[in-house]
């Protein structure tokens, strides 16, 4: 059985994901190891994750793929939880 998502538990892994993965610089190795890290953890809970890439020009990097990741959880609630 997985154990449940909740709001207590996106804050949880809110404060590791800044924690663990400080340094998220567009197209770095670090955004890289920050969205593999998204993926694991959601894998615990049984949720898939979607991902929209492209590549842009960001200011003080240059041209770099960047990436969206996003999972829905439905639920009884209409609330909303970004991460």
């Amino acid at each position: 059985m997985s154990p449940a998502f909740d709001a207590a538990t996106a804050t949880a892994l809110t404060v590791e994901l800044t924690r663990d993965n400080a340094s998220r610089v567009p197209g770095s190795p670090g955004a890289a190891r920050a969205a593999q890290w998204f993926r694991d953890k959601l894998a615990l809970y049984g949720l898939a994750v979607e991902e929209d890439r492209w590549r842009e020009h960001v200011a003080g990097v240059g041209t770099v793929e960047l990436r969206n990741l996003a999972t829905v959880v439905e639920g009884t609630l209409e609330d909303t939880i970004v991460i």
